[in-house]
Parts: structure tokens; C-alpha cells; sequence
């Protein structure tokens, strides 16, 4: 029969969870199970395997989000498939040709959104500016009124980094609507010093990783000595939102265990009962 994964009370009370699998290791009443015919792997070649797996898992999930069948997609799939396949299928906001992972880390103070985190491996300019927008207006969404935006680089000053990067520096600049504080290192950031941290996916994937790389690392060292893992832990920020696409679609790490996918998933169903996704496309219009 193989190991089976109880669903959590926590999450039966905030949703209605349709499962599309292989095979379901799930075994609950309370849970819809919808088989899906074939998968697409990691390996697979993202623009090739949502062309040819119509039925597989991840394709499935994005049609029922099309359709209105769910409100959420949750996956841990493979990430260049799953960006593809939304961009097939679903609408994107107004002047956003390419969304972007967003994923909350904490800091200091309050936790950071940073965009993007690997939906996208270069971006230009513009891109780099449009995800600076959606940041900005995701952050108002939470309730911060004039989000901090910076852009990860080598250094400070404005002339580093690749030609995007300076052109963008000078695009920022400019926008009266945004709150741009310049560049910074990857060491500030957790020091609390913006509420939006713009970089492509490549860089953003990889400062994500790292960072819980010396988390791992540290709470494993450190043991009980360490005063706040829970507050450290990425498991308990789970996911990163593919924003710009006219639907909820969230990204968890492809080692995540089961408990992850719960919380990613309720934390999916205090997204969509709060409206983000549509507050997010509509600020995106007010400036």
C-alpha cells in the first residue's frame, strides 16, 4: 500500500483539498482525489512536457485554476513547467509579460518579498522594473503603506552589476511611485533594510537556497542554544507565489515534505479568502 500522509485538521477546516496524483497517499474521505494519467518530472524540458503531458498532474492542476474547479494550485513540481504551463493557460495582469516567484523571507523586522526566486532565469530591464511593482503592491496588500524596494547586487553603488541591473538602478530611480532605496548586498538584507528585494531568478533562486542552506546549517550546529528556528525555518514560509497571472499559484521546493505542502496550502486558503491575487492585479492599475 505504501506510506500514507493523514490530512491535518488545521487544514480540513479551511479548505477543500482536491488531490491530483499518480496515486493518492492521502486515503481520506474528506479529501477529492483526481488521478492524473502521467507526471512530469524534473528532468523533463519544461516547454516540451507541458506540450505533450496534457494529462500529467501539474497541466491538470492549472486547467481546474483556469476553469474556476479550484482556487489555489499547490505543487512542488518542476518550476520552469509549472510558469510555462500558467502562462499558457491563464491570463496575466495588466502590462506584466512575465510573472515571477515571490517568496517571503524573514528578517530583522518584518519579512521581505523577493522576486523573483526562479520562474525566470535572466530578465531584463523592464522585467526587473514590473516585478518591482508587483512587489510594491503585493507588499501594500499586506498592509505596508510604502514599501522599501532595493535591488540585490554586488555592491551599493549604482554603476554595479550587469547592464540590466545599472539600467534598471536608473529606471527605479525615476519612479516617483516607488520607494527605491538603492542597491544592496546580499549580507543587509536581513537586517531588515527594504520590504521588496528585486533581482532574475537565477541570482534570486540562488540567494534563496543559500540562505536556508546556513539556516539548516546553523540550527544544526546551534541545537536548543538557537533561541528563534522557528522563526528561521523556510519550512514555516512555505511556497512562493507565481504572481502575475489571474490566478493563485503556489510554489513549494520540489525536497518539501508532506507538512510543508499542508502549511503551503493553508497559508494558500488565507490568500485567496483575503482576495491578494485581485488586489494585487488591481494596485498594479492605481498609479
Amino acid at each position: 500500500m505504501g506510506e500514507t500522509f493523514p490530512l491535518s485538521s488545521s487544514l480540513k477546516s479551511v479548505a477543500d483539498v482536491t488531490l491530483l496524483a499518480l496515486s493518492d497517499p492521502i486515503r481520506d474521505s474528506d479529501v477529492h482525489f483526481m488521478p492524473a494519467d502521467e507526471l512530469i518530472s524534473m528532468d523533463d524540458h519544461p516547454l516540451t512536457s507541458v506540450r505533450k503531458k496534457k494529462n500529467a498532474s501539474l497541466t491538470l492542476g492549472v486547467k481546474l485554476l483556469r476553469d474556476g474547479a479550484i482556487d489555489a494550485l499547490v505543487t512542488r513540481g518542476n518550476t520552469g513547467a509549472l510558469t510555462a504551463a500558467a502562462k499558457s493557460s491563464l491570463s496575466t495582469f495588466k502590462g506584466i509579460k512575465r510573472p515571477g516567484l515571490l517568496a517571503l523571507i524573514p528578517t530583522k523586522n518584518t519579512s521581505v518579498a523577493v522576486l523573483d526566486v526562479g520562474a525566470n532565469v535572466q530578465s531584463s530591464a523592464d522585467q526587473l522594473y514590473k516585478f518591482a511593482e508587483m512587489g510594491v503592491a503585493f507588499q501594500k496588500v499586506l498592509g505596508i503603506k510604502n514599501p522599501k524596494v532595493a535591488l540585490l547586487n554586488i555592491g551599493e553603488e549604482a554603476m554595479k552589476g550587469r547592464e540590466e541591473f545599472r539600467l534598471v538602478n536608473e529606471m527605479l530611480t525615476a519612479a516617483k511611485h516607488l520607494n527605491f532605496i538603492g542597491n544592496v548586498e546580499g549580507r543587509d538584507v536581513f537586517q531588515g533594510v527594504c520590504d521588496v528585494l528585486i533581482t532574475d531568478g537565477f541570482t534570486g533562486n540562488v540567494f534563496l537556497k543559500t540562505a536556508e542552506g546556513v539556516v539548516e546549517f546553523v540550527t544544526d550546529t546551534l541545537g536548543h542554544s538557537l533561541t528563534d528556528q522557528a522563526k528561521l525555518n523556510y519550512q514555516d514560509h512555505p511556497g512562493a507565489i507565481l504572481l502575475g497571472v489571474q490566478g493563485l499559484v503556489l510554489k513549494v521546493h520540489g525536497s518539501s515534505p508532506f507538512s510543508a505542502l499542508e502549511r503551503a496550502a493553508i497559508w494558500a486558503a488565507d490568500l485567496v479568502n483575503a482576495q491578494v491575487v485581485p488586489q494585487v492585479a488591481s494596485k498594479l492599475g492605481d498609479h
